[in-house]
């Protein structure tokens, strides 16, 4: 049986393509390395991750993240049990999106997962946390 974790979380410090890359780059490799896949999207300082795998894979790597100290609060979103993986060829997924291509590429990769709870967390996650925020204007009062 497969377990799926889906946790958010925020950086501690901003992230740089270089400090994101450096953790897909280990992410991937440990991952692969024992069978499990995911999602990753990143909005801002906040960060939405999905991990599937066998219980036994899985928990060491949750563990280890929980008490990261790059980021707090983590948030757990989902622990359960699941007879497929929605990521079943993803190591690590990365996507982070500039604004104008967001929702369309949200569509393109979680279109295809089959439950239905999972879409809707994650489609919730871009809402909130990924998404650009609009710019402030200041108002003069007069």
């Amino acid at each position: 049986m497969l377990d799926r974790i889906v946790y958010i979380s925020e950086s501690v410090e901003p992230q740089t393509v270089e400090s994101v890359e450096r953790i897909l780059d280990i992410s991937r490799s440990r991952n692969g390395g024992c069978g499990i896949t995911g999602l990753l999207i990143g909005g801002a300082s906040w960060w939405m991750q999905v991990l599937e795998g066998e219980a036994s894979s899985l928990e060491p790597v949750w563990q280890s993240i929980r008490i990261d100290p790059r980021h707090s609060p983590v948030i757990l979103v989902q622990r359960r049990k699941i007879t497929r993986r929605s990521f079943p060829d993803w190591s690590m997924q990365y996507r982070r999106e500039p604004e104008e291509s967001f929702d369309a590429s949200l569509e393109q990769w979680v279109g295809g997962i089959p439950e239905p709870r999972l879409r809707d967390q994650i489609a919730r996650f871009s809402e909130v946390f990924a998404k650009p925020a609009a710019p402030v204007r200041n108002v003069a009062s007069g």
